[in-house]
């Protein structure tokens, strides 16, 4: 009986792991994606109010109002950008993603690291790791 019950527990845990990593794929995908396009009603939705975005290699935190402004600059230099991701690791309320930007003159990979809270962004840190993909 102590083993089905130890067996039991398992399957509960790995399915809890699962649906936090489903949930962590496509919320990443939903925000990439929205990068990629620059959907600024899709970043509405996924900021909370009074979220941060941490550029570290520019030394700037944006709020939520200065991030979505940014993006009309990010449309002029991101036309031909190609983006992968993969997801390092993720919890209920942390998602840490190494990001390829794929820029035809300048690739490169930061991790990037989403806190969420009550299902939206509350704090965005980006950080370059590495000058290529």
């Amino acid at each position: 009986m102590e083993m089905k019950k130890l067996i039991l527990t398992f399957i509960v845990f790995l399915m809890a792991v699962q649906n936090v990593w489903a949930d962590s794929t496509v919320f990443v995908s939903r925000w990439y994606e929205a990068l990629r396009t620059v959907n600024r009603p899709t970043f509405e939705r996924l900021l909370s109010d009074k979220a941060t975005i941490d550029l570290r290699e520019l030394g700037v935190i944006q709020n939520k109002e200065e991030f979505i402004e940014s993006l009309d600059y990010w449309e002029d230099v991101a036309g031909d950008l190609l983006i992968s991701t993969n997801i390092v690791s993720s919890t209920d309320t942390k998602i840490v993603v190494d990001v390829c930007y794929r820029f035809p003159s300048e690739p490169f990979t930061n991790r990037e690291t989403f806190y969420l809270g009550s299902g939206l962004i509350e704090r965005q840190e980006q950080e370059k790791i590495r000058d290529d993909c």
